[in-house]
């Protein structure tokens, strides 16, 4: 999913330089990246929530991926880790897939799959 509602605003203008400028001097760094989504049926109405913690780095970091789906990539740093998502191996991602939250989607379904 791509970062739209509230991020897109700042990428458009600023960026993660002008992101990273405003967090200047900022010692809590803490931030995550939240998803939701929203079922309803005509009766049933169900929400799946999912966030991923960590903190945003010092400076840009990393390397282009073609699984990057965000600039915000270079500069996010996930919980447990030491290094932005931008600078992740295939054994990164590995470690990172196993011990992050569940996406909204794959609870949404989890939970449509036992209706």
């Amino acid at each position: 999913m791509n970062p739209r509602a509230y991020v897109n605003h700042a990428l458009v203008t600023i960026g993660i330089k002008g992101i990273l400028k405003l967090m200047n001097g900022v010692n809590n760094r803490y931030c995550e990246f939240k998803s939701c989504l929203a079922y309803y049926d005509g009766s049933i109405m169900q929400f799946f929530e999912s966030k991923s913690p960590g903190k945003l780095s010092e400076k840009i970091k990393g390397r282009d991926n073609q699984d990057k789906w965000s600039d915000l990539w270079y500069i996010f740093i996930p919980d447990k880790f030491s290094k932005t998502l931008a600078e992740f191996d295939k054994d990164d991602f590995e470690i990172y897939n196993g011990i992050k939250e569940d996406s909204c989607m794959k609870k949404f379904g989890l939970w449509y799959e036992t209706r």
